[in-house]
């Protein structure tokens, strides 16, 4: 009576679970909606790495008129400004600086050893006037003396500090370099540091100059936002008073993805800017300087193919809007001479298979990156509650898997927490449903997929039929899947978490848990026959068994497996570079790179274990058990938030496709080696005998 009325409640779940995966599809138009409103890519180089580039160049100035026109034609239509230092206006030849050794060298006169000064003439007559103006302001602002000085009847500037703390003396923006780049019709980004005192007034003024010059995105520069200090109150009070800043002037935050240290206090002053963040990708001089190597032709275009690659997928499939580049001059090793990696840069983001060419394909243009704009969709809060039921029920379906029992107790319970959760933080609420159901969904899945093989095991079937109910059980095993990743895409369609301000914790621990489960499930739970008492006393027997060799050997084996597993799991895994290759070749083939560990290893396991259980093999079920890892997959494929939905469907439907074929090659292989297997036995056996 308990069975049948535990078999009414689990149907009548599942109608829910059907009918309340409806509820998703708004919340997806919603996220798709919002993925769309900014379509274009901002190429960003900096001013100073050019600055640093022409010092090795004859003609200095010529060069960069030169280099600046050059990008423009390959999509860089955006420059990246710092903080200015006396040495950045020593590179744009405004001025130069002398030690106070150098300047007694320079006028042959002594100077007395207990003065280190700084010696600056300004050499450019039409900005003469101004950049001594904008010095002795910054100076007077850091109460540093300084003393007018000519030489040759050219005009100059004493600064009584050592010239090697001169030349990194922290200036704020050059107001001279910020017209140059106005007139010449760029974009403007500027890096923000914290390397002066916090001054809101002094902030101010910075900001109101830099939106007047047309700049509209702040990169944080250094370790740490401005307004960091060593009170923890003060500081608070700081990151606040400089995100009402930016806003206040209109500015945008560049969030730069994949930092090995993020500064200090990034993710505070994210969370107070209203959503106005650009994601960005860093293309470093490290990446560039490989592009100046001794390569040969064909080296140098497989890096640059690579390099394409690498961007297009970040703006594609990870909603990157800002690529900031950086290229530094190096000393050439075949010629002896600076050199600089500009003309293959250029390749790489402009021609036939170039970056922008590429994004083209999926409507992504080259122009300033606007922000994303979140869209809401009517009754949003009611859809949402449905999907936290769906969570909830699938939740409350695997813990009935192991003990029916308890389906409807945990049913119940789910709904009262997750209404006192919902009190306290909605957020932390659909984090929480989230991650439960991106556990349970493909538990579940495949517990009910390998009940439906002990069934049909009872069932004489041809190979035809077993190779027919694979499919029907891979499709219906994925779909129930999906409702977890549904879940996920759902609950967290904020846009805080396409931004990565917000981010779904947990997803580690949800590509791990499941394999226990199953394993768990397979040693204990698959026999329905047995009752408590019995499983009791079989798992008294398991852990009472003496421990062998070959069981050490298993089990080490096991846990190499499932450290590489995880290890591989994310984006900071260690890939061969045979695998980023076929990676590559996917990419340029498909357009969208379905997951390797889907189709070329777990959907091939499926069909192959659940072939060799219909054909009553022991060991189908533990082989159909190992393909759990493909549903965990196609589960987290939706737990990148920051990757557009569109492409996430499109991944998981290519990974199943490919998944059917190469599942289908498995059981070919294996007919195959068992036709070599029995081959080979009569042949032994006629030689024996």
């Amino acid at each position: 009576m308990n069975l049948s009325r535990n078999d009414r409640l689990t149907r009548w779940i599942w109608c829910f679970v059907i009918i309340g995966m409806l509820a998703s599809i708004p919340l997806a138009y919603q996220r798709v909606a919002t993925e769309n409103t900014s379509r274009n890519v901002q190429f960003v180089m900096h001013y100073r790495d050019l600055l640093q580039m022409s010092d090795s160049e004859l003609h200095p100035t010529s060069f960069i008129q030169e280099q600046l026109n050059n990008m423009k034609e390959a999509g860089i239509n955006a420059i990246a400004i710092h903080e200015s230092t006396l040495q950045e206006l020593n590179l744009s030849r405004r001025i130069d600086m002398y030690s106070s050794r150098e300047v007694s060298v320079l006028t042959s006169q002594p100077i007395s050893p207990q003065e280190n000064f700084t010696y600056i003439l300004f050499t450019d007559p039409y900005t003469r006037a101004y950049t001594m103006m904008f010095i002795e302001q910054q100076a007077q602002r850091l109460n540093i003396k300084t003393h007018p000085w000519t030489f040759n009847e050219q005009d100059g500037l004493i600064l009584e500090m050592p010239i090697k703390d001169a030349t990194i003396m922290p200036l704020d923006y050059d107001p001279t370099t910020l017209q140059i780049l106005k007139h010449q019709q760029f974009e403007v980004i500027a890096y923000i540091s914290n390397r002066r005192p916090f001054d809101a007034n002094a902030l101010d003024k910075s900001l109101a100059m830099l939106r007047n010059y047309g700049v509209t995105t702040l990169v944080i520069d250094g370790e740490a936002v401005p307004g960091v200090s060593k009170s923890i109150k003060e500081q608070d009070n700081n990151i606040k008073l400089t995100a009402e800043l930016m806003l206040k002037h209109g500015l945008k935050l560049a969030l730069p993805e994949l930092q090995k240290t993020e500064p200090i206090g990034l993710q505070s002053l994210a969370s107070k800017l209203d959503n106005q963040i650009i994601r960005t990708h860093i293309f470093s001089d490290f990446d560039s300087g490989k592009l100046m190597g001794t390569l040969n032709d064909k080296q140098l275009e497989a890096l640059k193919t690579r390099f394409t690659d690498r961007l297009v997928l970040a703006v594609k499939d990870r909603n990157i809007r800002t690529i900031l580049i950086s290229a530094k001059p190096a000393v050439s090793a075949s010629t002896g001479t600076y050199d600089n990696p500009l003309e293959p840069l250029y390749s790489i983001l402009n021609g036939e298979e170039s970056v922008t060419a590429r994004l083209e394909k999926f409507s992504i243009q080259v122009g300033q990156a606007p922000v994303f704009e979140a869209k809401e969709v009517p009754m949003q809060l009611l859809w949402k509650w449905l999907m936290i039921g769906v969570g909830i029920a699938i939740i409350a379906l695997l813990v009935g898997c192991f003990y029916p029992a308890l389906l409807l107790p945990s049913l119940v319970l789910g709904v009262v927490a997750s209404a006192g959760l919902y009190i306290l933080s909605p957020l932390w609420l659909y984090k929480i449903i989230a991650l439960g159901a991106c556990t349970a969904a493909p538990t579940v899945a495949l517990i009910l997929a390998i009940r439906t093989l002990r069934k049909k095991q009872s069932f004489s079937l041809s190979p035809a039929q077993r190779i027919v109910t694979g499919v029907t059980l891979f499709i219906r095993t994925s779909i129930i899947s999906l409702i977890g990743g549904m879940v996920i895409f759902s609950l967290l369609n904020d846009i805080v978490f396409l931004l990565k301000v917000d981010q779904f914790q947990g997803v580690g621990l949800a590509s791990i848990i499941p394999i226990g489960f199953v394993a768990l499930y397979v040693i204990f739970f698959d026999k329905n026959e047995l009752s408590l008492r019995e499983k009791a006393q079989f798992v008294k027997r398991i852990l009472l068994t003496p421990i062998t060799i070959l069981w050490c050997v298993i089990a080490a084996a096991c846990s190499v497996f499932l450290l590489y597993y995880f290890i591989r799991t994310g984006n900071s895994g260690v890939v061969s570079p045979i695998e980023l290759l076929f990676r590559a070749l996917l990419e340029q083939t498909l357009g969208v790179r379905p997951r390797l560990k889907e189709f070329l290893f777990a959907y091939p396991l499926f069909f192959l274990g659940a072939y060799l259980a219909l054909s009553r093999v022991k060991a189908g079920i533990i082989i159909f058990a190992i393909s759990i890892i493909g549903q965990i997959s196609l589960v987290n494929t939706f737990a990148h938030l920051h990757t557009p939905l569109i492409i996430s469907f499109i991944r998981v439907g290519l990974g199943m496709a490919l998944g059917i074929m190469m599942g289908l090659l498995a059981i070919a292989a294996w007919h195959i080696v068992c036709l070599i297997w029995n081959y080979g036995k009569k042949r032994w056996s006629t030689l024996t005998n």
